[in-house]
């Protein structure tokens, strides 16, 4: 979407200033007639403009589009957290969110990143989009197999094998339907069929809908049965996405061996910044009690939603960066910086809102979440320093810098493991919240810093060529 700044008007005022036929009548030369001027200055200017506005419309139907299937998932995610935090209580809320923090974590490894791979090299040639899909599908299945063992010991050993009905849940909703409809909305991400981005969307969103409404007044405090409702609310707009897929496209048995290792720096990235936005979840509720990990864990849910709306931007401009950034960081942070006030606006937002919403909090998630409000305070920055770090993160990897982004998310990772293994045994909660808040304002300064440094070299390098 371009930025919803003054920079865009005079551009708007041109076009229609020369589809009326008022520009260049005043500055016409002495030599050359009207009827030549009219023949070439503006008709080659009009085309110039249209194909701009053509470019401009384009982008802001598809952020349209995209925005407003994130409304609805945003409204979604709401009703379902509300409908089940309320129903449940913060004790059994808190195994939940340990289970979806440790499927945060691993999920990128689910497919060895090839859903990223998919935007990066079929955004810029989309024939190789069915090879692409089958060695991502081909992947991700091997991927499940290796992983499910793992994932059901980690989930024993956090929270307990008692909760293990939660972690099997939790493990085929997340790393089996879920992250086969991702694999398949980046494909059509790929191809800037943002229609289907957003479809596949709104369906999620109208299943989640369903299974809230349905577990809040049938299921009431059953566990089980919210955990059926949550399968099913993942599996069925899996299929519709993946059946959509299949009417429109071939799919080739194609394993790109060759490119594992890439893909790897993709699972490395994405991981790590689910080991610094969710290990405070893992590790919280074995020093403290359930009801206060219940209370941070909502809280930071409600910071999640809040950064929704800046994650539907970053959907439509993700495909962007890798056309831009095969010009080298340079054209790539110039993309990123011309959606930063659109984004820095939208996490502004979202931070006032969370700390402006906080004492709401406890009323709409009923009796057992008072602490949220004032959790909520201490993280209300976090949406800010989000919107910030994201979008020239995508801006390394759009010019393939994707192992240098990796590099510094790991270290964020270990920081964050490390502040909260040392601060949460003393500080609880605080400390938690104190370390989140540290991590991503480092990492936006590592981001924003080694972006600046590998434009001056690629500058001094061209200029050395030249």
């Amino acid at each position: 979407m371009p930025p919803t700044n003054r920079s865009h008007r005079p551009v708007t005022t041109l076009i229609q200033m020369i589809r009326a036929g008022h520009v260049f009548a005043a500055a016409e030369p002495t030599h050359l007639s009207r009827e030549r001027k009219n023949g070439l200055n503006t008709t080659m200017l009009r085309k110039i403009l249209r194909k701009v506005a053509s470019r401009q419309g384009s982008t802001t139907k598809n952020t349209i589009l995209i925005v407003a299937a994130n409304l609805g998932r945003l409204l979604a995610q709401a009703l379902y957290f509300v409908a089940f935090a309320r129903s449940v209580g913060p004790n059994q809320f808190a195994h939940f969110a340990s289970a979806i923090a440790l499927a945060v974590i691993m999920a990128p490894f689910i497919g060895l990143g090839s859903g990223a791979l998919i935007v990066k090299n079929c955004s810029r040639d989309s024939t190789r989009l069915p090879a692409y899909y089958g060695n991502a599908l081909f992947f991700t299945s091997t991927t499940i197999l290796i992983a499910t063992p793992l994932y059901l010991f980690l989930i024993g050993k956090s929270a307990g094998h008692q909760w293990a009905t939660v972690g099997v849940a939790v493990l085929i909703a997340e790393l089996v339907f879920t992250k086969i409809q991702e694999i398949t909305t980046q494909a059509f991400q790929s191809q800037g069929k943002m229609q289907l981005v957003a479809t596949a969307t709104l369906l999620s969103s109208t299943s989640r809908i369903i299974a809230a409404a349905l577990g809040y007044f049938l299921a009431g405090d059953n566990l089980n049965t919210w955990l059926v409702l949550y399968i099913a609310s993942a599996l069925v707009p899996c299929a519709i996405v993946q059946a959509i897929f299949l009417k429109s496209y071939e799919v080739t048995r194609a394993a790109h061996f060759s490119e594992v290792f890439e893909g790897l720096k993709f699972s490395i990235g994405i991981s790590s910044q689910g080991i610094y936005n969710d290990a405070d979840k893992l590790i919280l509720p074995r020093y403290s009690t359930d009801a206060i990990a219940g209370n941070y864990a909502a809280a930071y849910k409600i910071v999640d939603v809040a950064f929704s709306p800046i994650r539907a931007l970053l959907t439509v401009t993700y495909a962007g960066f890798f056309k831009a950034g095969s010009g080298g960081i340079g054209p790539s942070l110039s993309y990123a910086h011309s959606y930063l006030p659109s984004t820095l606006a939208l996490g502004m937002a979202g931070t006032a809102g969370v700390f402006l919403c906080s004492s709401l909090a406890p009323m709409i998630l009923g009796a057992g979440y008072e602490e949220t409000a004032t959790v909520l305070k201490y993280l209300a920055i976090i949406p800010l320093l989000r919107a910030f770090h994201f979008l020239i993160a995508d801006a390394l990897t759009g010019a393939d810098y994707q192992g240098i982004r990796s590099c510094i998310q790991v270290t964020i990772a270990a920081l964050n493991v490390g502040f909260n293994v040392l601060l949460i045994p003393t500080l609880g909660w605080r400390g938690a919240a104190f370390t989140s808040v540290a991590c991503d304002l480092i990492l936006c300064i590592l981001l924003y810093g080694t972006a600046i440094y590998l434009k001056k070299r690629e500058g001094n390098v061209n200029g050395h060529h030249a």
